[in-house]
């Protein structure tokens, strides 16, 4: 009996660290609209190009937390005017269907990131009359680990009534986005918890 506690306590010691993750792993992929996401779009004010759906799984340290960023560019300059939500391990199963979205009025703009169990919105002004382009960079799952990031999309706007298409990667933002008249870029990172 005196063998066995030892035994099972090593045992159970080696549960409880194979429990904690070591390091950081986040995917994220690009998906499709539901057939029930579809038939409520339509009543939530939003059209279909102006949504984009991602799934999110993995862990995260007890260190670490996912952030999700709206990095706002006005003529070519960062602006200090950005949102941002930090997310930690515990609740990332809420954030496993994940969208951005936006809408508009006259002069306004509302981003949304998040899920249905969680998300941020921030209102900006926009010009009156103003093109733009809403794409996402995501194609293909990626993963995330320690300290790296990826751009989920971005909307790009000018006042010039047309604008070019632009590409991108989910690790790159072009640079004609940076100095556009107006640029959101959607970022996810992975990042220590701060003190």
């Amino acid at each position: 009996m005196k063998k066995v506690i030892p035994l099972l306590l090593l045992i159970f010691i080696a549960a409880c660290d194979e429990s904690t993750p070591k390091e950081s792993k986040i995917t994220i992929e690009p998906t499709e609209l539901t057939d029930e996401e579809k038939n409520l779009l339509p009543h939530t004010g939003l059209k279909k190009n102006s949504i984009h759906f991602f799934g999110v799984s993995g862990n995260l340290t007890p260190e670490e937390q996912l952030v999700m960023k709206i990095i706002k560019y006005k003529n070519g300059n960062r602006s200090k005017d950005n949102g941002s939500a930090m997310i930690q391990d515990e609740f990332l199963s809420n954030w496993a269907r994940t969208s951005i979205s936006y809408k508009t009025n006259s002069d306004t703009i509302e981003f949304s990131f998040g899920s249905d169990k969680g998300r941020f919105t921030l209102p900006y002004n926009i010009p009156e009359k103003i093109s733009h382009m809403f794409p996402s960079l995501l194609q293909e799952s990626q993963t995330l680990t320690t300290g790296d990031s990826i751009y989920l999309g971005y909307w790009r706007g000018t006042t010039d009534n047309r604008i070019e298409v632009t590409g991108g990667t989910p690790t790159s933002i072009p640079d004609e986005v940076k100095e556009s008249d107006l640029a959101f870029v959607f970022e996810v990172e992975v990042v220590p918890k701060e003190s």
